[in-house]
């Protein structure tokens, strides 16, 4: 028997931001399964995620999860290939050729591969699922993130009145994004938090999503929600 396989790419649901860089993914997706065995590729799952963080809840009645499939990619591989792109994209921007009406979305295209690191490079993960009859769900996915190109901190400003008697005080998030790629339409949080991935990793790996921010809160961490 031919086991049915399918390919989803999850949108981000909530995003919390870590003040020491990387944060928590959520994502979520819907799914049509048929009898018996599916193969489910997840698309676009970053070489800076962490495997060892990495949960799938599947969200329906008679679902088995048997298996997680992780592969990433050969880092010095992947970095020879970005040095090259980014080199033509270099040499293309700066020979100041005439591309006509679409030279913007060229230039855009450029600057974005001239940012793209291995941390952007596609993970492959599938998941392989079994259930007892024709059924529709959602599949939830969640993983830390070790990017210090996300990050927040705070700002504080102080203004004082020309009686001296009053002062205004007003604080702010100044979120950074150094990477190539931009969040729209989802649900932000932001964490006073660093994660250390390389000795922390088991002791996260098995907990669904609100344990992770209870484990979080644990270790002095504010949480902060934005729409």
């Amino acid at each position: 028997m031919i086991m049915a396989e399918i390919e989803i790419n999850p949108e981000i649901a909530e995003f919390t931001v870590f003040s020491g860089g990387g944060g928590l993914i959520l994502r979520k997706s819907p799914v049509a399964l048929e009898k018996g065995e599916t193969k489910v590729r997840i698309r676009d799952v970053p070489a800076s995620f962490d495997p060892e963080t990495f949960l799938v809840e599947v969200l329906g009645k008679g679902i088995e999860l048997l298996e997680i499939i992780i592969k990433k990619p050969n880092r010095q591989y992947v970095e020879d290939n970005l040095r090259r792109e980014r080199d033509t994209a270099q040499r293309l921007i700066q020979g100041s050729l005439d591309m006509g009406e679409r030279r913007k979305e060229i230039i855009d295209i450029c600057e974005e591969v001239s940012m793209r690191t291995y941390l952007d490079e596609e993970v492959y993960v599938m998941v392989r699922l079994k259930s007892a009859g024709a059924v529709k769900a959602e599949l939830a996915v969640s993983y830390f993130i070790d990017d210090a190109r996300f990050r927040w901190k705070p700002t504080v400003t102080i203004e004082v009145g020309q009686d001296e008697e009053e002062v205004r005080v007003q604080g702010f998030i100044a979120v950074n994004n150094d990477s190539a790629r931009l969040f729209t339409d989802i649900m932000v949080s932001f964490a006073e938090f660093s994660k250390d991935m390389k000795t922390e990793g088991n002791e996260f790996a098995q907990a669904a999503p609100a344990q992770l921010r209870q484990m979080m809160t644990k270790q002095a961490m504010n949480v902060a929600y934005f729409k």
